[in-house]
Order: C-alpha cells, then sequence, then structure tokens
C-alpha cells in the first residue's frame, strides 16, 4: 500500500520547530543590553580611608603681621599696637621646626633638617602629623600669605611674590589662579572688605 505523499508531510511537519519559536527562546535566554549597562552603572568605587589630622593647618597657620590697628582709649583715636603671639607650639619638633620655617619666609630651597630625618622620613612624619606632605604644606602656607598680604596691604605683586617664596611672576600668577580661581589682582579686590587697608601691618 502506498502512502500518499500528503500524508507523509502531515506527519513530518509537525517535528520541525518554526524559526519565530526559535528566535522567541534565543532572546528570551539573551540578557538585554541595557540591563547590562544598568548593572554596571551601580558599580562603586572603593572607600579611601579618611586621615584625621592631629595637627591641621587652620591650627597650625601664623599671618605674617606683627602689628594691628587698635583703639586708643587715652587720645580716643585708632593707632597701630603689637599683636599678642599667635603661635601654638606643637611640642613636636620636628613639626616646630618646619613651622618657623615657613614663618620666617622663603630661605634656602632645601628642607629643615633635623636629626634622624631624611627627606622622606620628614615628609612621612609631618603627613601623619598634618595630613599634608611638606610640599603641599608649603603651599598651603604660602597661598594663604599671598591672600593676606592682597587683602590687608598694599604692597606691589613682586614684592607679595618675593614674600611668598617665589622668583617669576608668571609662574607665581599661575598658581595663585590655580589655587584660588582669580588673578593676584583681581584676588585682592575679590578678598578685600572695607576697613581692610591698615587693618595690619607688617
Amino acid at each position: 500500500m502506498v502512502r500518499p505523499r500528503t500524508q507523509f508531510f502531515a506527519k513530518k511537519e509537525p517535528s520541525v520547530r518554526p524559526r519565530t519559536q526559535f528566535l522567541a527562546k534565543k532572546e528570551a535566554s539573551a540578557r538585554p543590553r541595557t540591563q547590562f549597562f544598568t548593572k554596571k552603572k551601580t558599580l562603586t568605587m572603593p572607600t579611601t580611608k579618611q586621615t584625621i589630622a592631629q595637627w591641621p593647618f587652620e591650627r597650625l597657620y601664623v599671618a605674617p603681621f606683627t602689628q594691628r590697628r587698635g583703639f586708643d582709649e587715652r587720645s580716643l583715636t585708632y593707632k597701630m599696637v603689637p599683636m599678642e603671639p599667635a603661635r601654638q607650639l606643637t611640642g613636636i619638633k620636628v613639626l616646630d621646626m618646619v613651622v618657623d620655617r615657613l614663618i620666617k619666609g622663603p630661605g634656602p630651597k632645601k628642607n629643615p633638617r633635623h636629626r634622624g630625618y631624611t627627606d622622606p622620613k620628614l615628609s612621612a612624619t609631618i603627613h601623619k602629623l598634618t595630613g599634608l606632605t611638606l610640599p603641599e604644606l608649603r603651599l598651603h602656607w604660602h597661598m594663604q600669605v599671598a591672600r593676606d598680604l592682597l587683602r590687608y596691604t598694599e604692597l606691589p605683586l613682586t614684592e607679595v611674590m618675593q614674600r611668598c617664596g617665589y622668583t617669576s611672576m608668571p609662574t607665581f600668577s599661575r598658581t595663585v589662579r590655580r589655587w584660588w580661581g582669580v588673578s593676584p589682582q583681581h584676588l585682592r579686590i575679590l578678598a578685600r572688605n572695607s576697613g581692610d587697608i591698615g587693618k595690619y601691618a607688617l
């Protein structure tokens, strides 16, 4: 008995997986592209340990002024009077030595020496105490001195530059702009309030 051709194909066709069914299964198993990027965005950088400085910069800094404007009750006028020492000793010889050098102003380029301290060891010690390396502490100090001098005095920019330890005006201006966001000329205008001129003297 010969099987009709149509009956043979009718029995075979159900075993063939339709292409649409295959694609549907493949699409369901594949990870959507948006899901991949969404998961990647949730990654966060590992947190770093914050160092709490025993002696932050604000406790160490001493303004470069020796006199301030005070009111004389006898003459009922304002005059310059000596400022009380604002220096706060830390009791740590190496740190006090570094601060003394910064207060005295520009000096030799070499780092101050202390018995048993090399340059890397000295910088590491300063970092543990202040949270700043020695070059960072020096930069903080000089930029604060520059701001104080520009705010309270009429010193020429060249003298302010020299008192901050710089010998090149372009380098000084570039550093001030990078630190304060404005040029030294604009910093003098923005930082100054009414009555600042003559409030302190060197």
